[in-house]
């Protein structure tokens, strides 16, 4: 093949494979795309654009079949609709990399466009075919500069400056002068934006030398153009100002003004209009921060120049106002200055611009001269801010009005006075209070003023300024709020000692204020002043319910304090209780924690025992819960061995056996008075106590330990089970019977381990005596729970009790549950064996058992049943070897209910069974002391049974 013929072959390919991805492209683009997928786009898409630009340089590309011209320039302009839809589409929220895809895929479809229509040779090469070209690469280019795409930029005017050289040497049709005027205006675009490209290439060098190029057209320039032109050297300018550099700003700047100020104003577009007032500012902004004595007087004359155009516009206004501010601070006009924003205000157009502005410069004026300050930003709002009905400007007015007091005059009551009356105003202005966003601003302003003044002692000022807080137009702010403002008016009033003000004010308070902690803590104040006791008792409850903080607590011993200076035992009694009862494990420990807490307990002790004396016992639950209370808190302490200010530990092994024995013993002198909830928890900080012992404690101490140990857990485990039968609830009863166990098993632990040193026959029979309760106990609550796999075990653990009493109750227990049949026969069995073997058994009491078990276990597992009947023969035959029979009536119910039991089997056809169980019975007559007689009644009677091989 020729080498043409491969080349024009290879161009092909590649355009088809333009095609292809560009329809692909278009697909994705408009599906939800991750970062990774956006990422692996954008470097595809890259890679075509390059090579688009590297396989056709201009002049260099051949003709492409006519379809498939076609086909790469319709791919490429749908690829170029479709970026631009979806980027007019794009919300703000989606990510910028997709951003850079479109814009990436946008030179893809501009390069593809250009190729199709280029390579296709469809259309002639004539101006106007260029010129839309070059509008096309212009706009790519544009947007590519705007996003920072520099290199998609480089590319996207290299086609522009090619494009601009055809259109140059395309013939030029004089007779149509909008042809001249449309290439002259592409011309202008093109160097505007290869002077942006310079500019974002911080390359000034190459901007200057572009800037020379646009100066040798400025004469030849459209309105258009120039303001193409003009804002491109705007934003240059803006950029160096942002950057610090005012003298290149200010340059540029010039440059962009020279050239729309060279056109025609009625000529401009409104645009063009408001992007010369830019251009203005911008300069004048420029020549202030440069504030050199010709600068400013430059800006002056221009700012007298466009005001001559103009008029006494707000912009003019508002140059001339950061005119008069570059003046030194010794000759600055106030009056000219205040004049101006006066005039301002008086004009205000109701632009959020002009808002901000007349509140930044009033604010500026505020240090100057305060009363001028204020009374236009009186005017403002009472004129024009109410009226205008935006909540945003009234809110934020009113907020630096009420700043403005705090910094001038803070203490003056006339001040206050009309800040109030202006307040009355606006609010009755308004149908509702301002947002809460608003008065919270506010409220912060005034709190921080009212703090400092109140360290002044100017109580009256505060008091005032407490009033404007509580003004009905910042109601929004919430109660918390409001409550913070009128507890500083009590402070206020018990300051003047007028403790009937703070009462009125604490009765004006919402609840939710009322019960404040802060709010408490006041009215004790108050009751203390007043040796009110109802009112100080009533304080100190809601203090100890809300002390669930360290605020909370130091409120508590605050009241101690005080209670103390006044001397009122009630109180001082009532807020220590109260401090034990807010104590948590994360509060710092005070260093006489114990003391605290003996007293505590004493206390409450001694109370109790008075009021069971005068009241009848009226209180005992409420004091048994206090009791209660206090033992577990310092049990609480206790395990985090918490240590003083040297480093000692608080709870000592003599402060640990006090607080062992006054718990245990508390709790066995008011098993007859307390509930068992109370008796429940009193023992349990006793167990408590007994784990923080250290380690190195005598053996003596550690075996009294122990032993109380096994009392609390035996008491415990006897209260749970009482209050288990009570319990109706299932979820609750199961509870109960769970935490039964959980003592039995901590019993039983220390009694094998800990108590080797108790070996006097008295505590070893009392022991034996808990154990075998607590085995019954146990066996209960395995029934409950229906631990049935458990209960063999139990009977088995409870053999060295010897407890035939004990026995009983679990044979009991199991005979009354809903245990399955081979659990009953199981463990019944187990049971029977291990009375059989206690000495002074009865074989009558065991012949009642196994009727009992047999009864029991009948209806539920053949199988068992037979067993039964099986142990109950090899009992029958040795008690006869042995001369001490089973009871005859016993036996012969036992023979008479198997025999009655085969005789079912036979009437329901089932022969196997029949034949097991009657020959299990007639076994079992042989020990009947009848001479036989049972059993031969019995043989004849089964012999006259029909069975399938005839009679038996």
């Amino acid at each position: 093949m020729a080498p043409d013929d491969l080349a024009s072959a290879g161009r092909i390919r590649k355009a088809r494979s333009f095609v292809e991805f560009a329809a692909t492209l278009q697909s994705k683009l408009s599906e939800s795309l991750d970062k990774e997928n956006i990422d692996l786009l954008l470097a595809d898409t890259g890679h075509h654009v390059q090579l688009i630009h590297n396989a056709a340089p201009s002049g260099s590309a051949g003709p492409l079949p006519p379809k498939l011209a076609k086909d790469v320039e319709r791919h490429g302009r749908d690829l170029w609709n479709l970026c631009v839809r979806l980027k007019r589409e794009r919300n703000r929220s989606a990510p910028m990399d997709k951003a850079r895809l479109l814009l990436k895929a946008r030179s893809l479809a501009f390069s593809m466009l250009e190729l199709g229509r280029s390579a296709g040779r469809a259309k002639e090469d004539t101006g106007a075919e260029v010129a839309y070209l070059m509008s096309l690469s212009l706009t790519l280019g544009k947007h590519c500069v705007e996003d920072s795409d520099l290199e998609s930029a480089r590319l996207a005017l290299q086609k522009t400056a090619e494009l601009m050289e055809r259109i140059k040497a395309a013939p030029l049709d004089a007779s149509d002068p909008r042809e001249q005027s449309e290439r002259t205006k592409l011309d202008a675009e093109y160097l505007a934006m290869r002077t942006a490209l310079s500019w974002k290439e911080d390359r000034l060098d190459v901007a200057e030398h572009m800037f020379g190029k646009i100066d040798a057209i400025r004469p030849t320039l459209d309105p258009r153009s120039a303001e193409i032109i003009a804002d491109t050297l705007q934003h240059i300018g803006f950029d160096l100002a942002s950057k610090g550099d005012y003298s290149m700003a200010v340059k540029w700047l010039k440059r962009a003004y020279d050239i729309i100020n060279h056109q025609a104003l009625d000529q401009l577009s409104s645009k063009g209009l408001e992007l010369r007032l830019a251009i203005c500012q911008g300069l004048v902004r420029g020549l202030l921060d440069i504030g050199s004595p010709e600068c400013v007087q430059e800006a002056n004359s221009l700012i007298e120049y466009i005001e001559s155009e103009i008029g006494e516009k707000p912009l003019v206004l508002h140059w001339r106002l950061e005119l008069l501010q570059k003046a030194p601070g010794e000759i600055f006009d106030i009056d000219a200055y205040s004049s101006i924003l006066h005039r301002m205000v008086r004009s205000f157009d109701y632009s959020d611009a002009s808002f901000y502005f007349l509140l930044h410069h009033i604010k500026s004026l505020r240090e100057k001269n305060h009363r001028l300050a204020r009374g236009l930003l009186d005017e403002l709002l009472l004129q024009h801010i109410i009226s205008s009905k935006n909540r945003e400007w009234i809110g934020k007015t009113v907020v630096r009005r009420v700043w403005m007091n705090t910094v001038d005059e803070t203490n003056s009551i006339e001040a206050l006075a009309d800040l109030k009356k202006l307040l009355d105003k606006v609010s009755d202005a308004l149908s509702e209070p301002l947002g809460c966003d608003i008065a919270g601003a506010a409220h912060s302003v005034m709190w921080s003023k009212i703090d400092s003044i109140l360290f002044d002692e100017n109580y009256e000022a505060a008091e005032a300024w407490c009033l404007i807080a509580l003004h009905g137009i910042f109601m929004s702010s919430g109660e918390a709020n409001l409550g913070k403002f009128s507890r500083k008016r009590v402070i206020c009033a018990l300051r003047g000692n007028d403790t009937e003000k703070a009462r009125q004010i604490l009765h004006s308070m919402s609840e939710n204020s009322k019960n404040h902690i802060l709010t408490r803590y006041l009215a004790f104040k108050v009751s203390l002043i007043d040796w009110d006791h109802e009112l100080g008792s009533e304080s100190i409850r809601h203090l100890s319910r809300l002390s669930d903080s360290s605020q909370g607590r130091d409120m508590l011993y605050a009241c101690i304090r005080e209670a103390q200076q006044a001397g009122d035992k009630l109180c001082t009694l009532t807020a220590l209780q109260a401090i034990i009862e807010s104590w948590t494990t994360d509060q710092e420990t005070p260093s006489n924690l114990t003391s605290i807490l003996r007293c505590s307990i004493r206390l409450i002790h001694l109370i109790e025992e008075k009021g069971n004396e005068d009241e009848a016992g009226s209180h005992s639950v409420a004091y048994a819960e206090d009791l209660c209370h206090i033992f577990e808190k310092a049990a609480e302490q206790a395990n985090q061995h918490p240590k003083d200010d040297v480093g000692n530990i608080v709870f000592t092994a003599p402060e640990l056996h006090w607080f062992r024995k006054n718990a245990y013993n508390m709790g066995v002198a008011k098993c007859d008075t307390w509930e068992l909830s109370h008796i429940i928890r009193i023992f349990k900080t006793c167990l408590a106590f007994s784990t923080c012992y250290p380690k190195d404690l005598p053996s003596s101490e550690a075996t009294d330990i122990a032993m109380m140990a096994l009392r609390c857990h035996f008491v415990i485990a006897a209260a749970l089970v009482s209050l288990a039968r009570k319990e109706d609830r299932v979820e609750e009863q199961l509870q109960f019977y769970l935490q039964v166990r959980h003592h039995m098993d901590k019993f039983y632990a220390i009694l094998e381990t800990d108590t080797d040193e108790i070996m006097d026959e008295r505590t070893a029979a009392d022991l034996n005596a808990k154990l075998s309760t607590l085995f019954v106990f146990d066996f209960e609550a395995a029934t409950v729970l229906r631990d049935w796999d458990g209960l063999n075990e139990i009977v088995r653990k409870a053999k060295p009790c010897r407890d035939e009493v004990m026995y009983k109750a679990m044979g009991d227990c199991v005979l009354r549950s809903k245990a399955p049949g081979k659990a009953l026969f199981s463990t019944m069995r187990l049971i029977i064996n291990e009375i059989f073997e206690l000495e002074e058994f009865d074989y009558e009491k065991l012949a009642k058992y196994i009727r009992c078990m047999f009864q029991a276990i009948l209806g539920l597992d053949d199988t068992a049943a037979l067993q039964l009947v099986d142990q109950a023969i090899q009992i029958a035959r040795e008690g006869k070897e042995a001369g001490n029979q089973l009871p005859s009536s016993e036996l012969e119910w036992l023979v008479a209910t198997s025999f009655n039991h085969a005789i079912d089997y036979y009437a329901r056809g089932e022969e196997e069974p029949c034949h097991r169980w009657a020959l299990k019975a007639m076994h079992l007559a042989e020990y009947i002391d009848d001479g036989g007689l049972l059993r031969d009644t019995l043989q004849e009677k089964f012999a006259k049974l029909q069975f399938d091989g005839g009679p038996r």
